[in-house]
């Protein structure tokens, strides 16, 4: 009888290293696949990072022409208001001379200082 029993657990630890070792291969196989999948999710993602970095990068410089077009135009905006004031300023300048409150070289000292600004 100590046979038996001796061959119900030798096949029993067989059944069971075998059950245990199919269940391990099981188990890599799946994990091979969601690793498969992650390195093509990880792929796509990283492809996808790419793209709109690459639209980022270009919105970017899109917004930066549009801001040194932005400064160019407010430039050229406060150098005519520059202009318009200096012109009114230099009027009111030929108004004091003429009516004799400055000197005709006073007058062309402010008038080249004005000037010089522009």
């Amino acid at each position: 009888m100590a046979s038996k029993k001796h061959g119900y657990i030798k096949s029993f630890l067989n059944n069971a290293t075998k059950t245990m070792d199919d269940a391990l291969d099981q188990g890599i196989r799946k994990a091979d696949g969601l690793l498969d999948e992650a390195v093509d999710l990880g792929k796509i993602t990283a492809d996808e990072a790419k793209r709109i970095s690459k639209d980022v990068r270009k919105h970017a410089e899109e917004k930066g022409k549009k801001l040194k077009i932005d400064k160019k135009v407010s430039a050229a905006k406060g150098i005519i208001h520059n202009k318009s004031n200096t012109l009114d300023v230099l009027a009111k300048l030929g108004e004091l001379r003429t009516s004799g409150v400055i000197t005709e070289e006073e007058f062309l000292e402010k008038k080249k200082k004005l000037l010089d600004q522009i």
